[in-house]
């Protein structure tokens, strides 16, 4: 039940190459003036410590650019969790506020919005750093519930989207409609011509490129659970956005997120 100031004030003259190494998370996210984006944890009780070191771990070794990231630590003994949705994704309120906050739930499945991560027990490093992942701007792959669905693939969604585009569910196009769509994908950059988005078929064009292709047009499962919508990716492999536990962030999606920022 000892605070972190109390922990560290414990244990920071001790010569241990582990204690050393925590130390140094708390010191390389602490507050400064070079924040680019500050983020509090906030948990319900001491005990969470713990949590709150492997988040910090998360981010050093996530595939992110963090160096100008602050995260700090609160404690909220009125934080309140239920499980919410038919996913089972935890649901908690807090009176503590940030522009980025992290909730450390005793319960339920990982979620983001725009504004909050709610992490649980079973979060792993992986799942921290899929959940980081829509912070800065991806989008899953695997496939929304229904009800999430129908608000992203109809365009109407708190993250951005540099993984991810939404069609609809024609057969075929006009080499028009691959132009149009071709013109407005986040890695247009990469793809030296709009015929490489899509395969020829007499007279029509079929959308997605060519299993050949490393970077191109593919389908993703994102919008599978709504009829009318289809959803496309950049790659054909199971990245850390539709698979956490792949770890596989395509230098791509880093060149994207470096791009975007």
């Amino acid at each position: 039940n000892i605070s972190i100031g109390q922990w560290q004030h414990r244990w920071q003259s001790a010569d241990e190459a582990w204690l050393k190494q925590k130390f140094a998370l708390l010191e390389r996210y602490q507050k400064n003036d070079n924040c680019d984006i500050s983020i509090k944890v906030i948990a319900a009780n001491q005990s969470a410590k713990k949590r709150y070191l492997d988040f910090l771990s998360a981010v050093k070794n996530s595939p992110f650019t963090t160096s100008n990231w602050c995260i700090g630590w609160a404690l909220d003994e009125e934080l309140s969790c239920t499980i919410g949705d038919e996913r089972g994704r935890a649901s908690c309120r807090s009176d503590k506020v940030a522009d980025r906050t992290v909730i450390l739930a005793d319960k339920g499945i990982a979620s983001a919005d725009s504004r909050t991560l709610t992490l649980t027990p079973d979060s792993s490093e992986k799942v921290i750093q899929h959940e980081l992942g829509h912070w800065l701007g991806f989008a899953d792959e695997y496939a929304m519930s229904e009800s999430l669905a129908r608000k992203f693939c109809n365009g109407h969604y708190e993250h951005e989207s540099l993984n991810i585009i939404v069609s609809g569910h024609a057969k075929y196009y006009s080499s028009d409609q691959i132009r149009d769509i071709y013109d407005n994908l986040p890695w247009k950059s990469e793809i030296p011509s709009w015929k490489e988005i899509a395969q020829k078929e007499g007279e029509k064009w079929r959308l997605g490129s060519s299993e050949s292709r490393d970077i191109g047009l593919f389908k993703a499962d994102t919008c599978n659970a709504i009829s009318d919508k289809q959803a496309w990716r950049p790659v054909n492999v199971k990245t850390a956005m539709e698979q956490h536990n792949t770890g596989l962030w395509p230098e791509l999606y880093l060149k994207l997120l470096r791009k975007h920022q």
